[in-house]
């Protein structure tokens, strides 16, 4: 991961500091069988690889990563792959749905990284009542809707991810799918290095 990035800077593809990044998760099945064939057949599996990225908005690089074994909250898996992607490379803006809503999660990113965050305030029971947290608060009031709106560039990552190598992760123990969500997301960030130059944009890197 940190050898893709020191590549990507110097090539351009990254500049010193990304604008915007955005983190989200997605599950994979484990191996090829589906979740829909399980329970057609009544083997039900309640457990799923998952993995958690943090990609920049504009060329789908990924920064960081967290793989682990769901169902399991995201909260969980925020501070990780936040730090292990502003270590990698630092941002100035982060992106994240309601299902990182918390008010931790401000405060890491805008007191420890200094870079803006925006999270919908809208987790718990629907209240007429703004949040108490100040952030949350401010996200309450004013929330930046035009800038929020490329989040779904993580979603397109997932996306193209799945239909180049399926949704499905080989591997008999919850480490060695682990391993083998690290090595995608490798492969994920390599394929956008070779993409020929002038052509690295958000909308090419697929």
């Amino acid at each position: 991961m940190d050898g893709t990035a020191a590549v990507a800077r110097r090539i351009g593809l990254l500049p010193k500091r990304s604008r915007q990044v955005a983190i989200d998760s997605t599950g994979y099945d484990a191996g090829h069988v589906s979740t829909y064939f399980a329970r057609r057949t009544g083997v039900e599996r309640r457990h799923f690889s998952k993995l958690t990225v943090v990609c920049d908005t504009r060329c789908h690089f990924y920064l960081g990563e967290v793989a682990d074994r769901g169902p399991c909250s995201d909260d969980l898996e925020f501070r990780e792959a936040m730090l292990d992607a502003f270590r990698r490379h630092p941002f100035e803006e982060a992106l994240a749905d309601a299902g990182y809503d918390a008010e931790g999660h401000h405060v890491l990113v805008r007191e420890s990284l200094r870079a803006r965050s925006i999270i919908p305030a809208t987790r718990g029971r629907p209240s007429k009542r703004l949040p108490t947290g100040r952030y949350r608060r401010r996200m309450a009031q004013r929330f930046p809707k035009k800038r929020y709106g490329q989040r779904w560039q993580i979603e397109s990552c997932f996306s193209q991810d799945k239909r180049r190598f399926g949704s499905s992760i080989e591997g008999r123990t919850t480490a060695s799918r682990c391993r083998a969500l690290r090595l995608r997301v490798i492969v994920h960030n390599i394929g956008i290095l070779h993409v020929p130059p002038g052509s690295q944009t958000a909308g090419h890197a697929a």
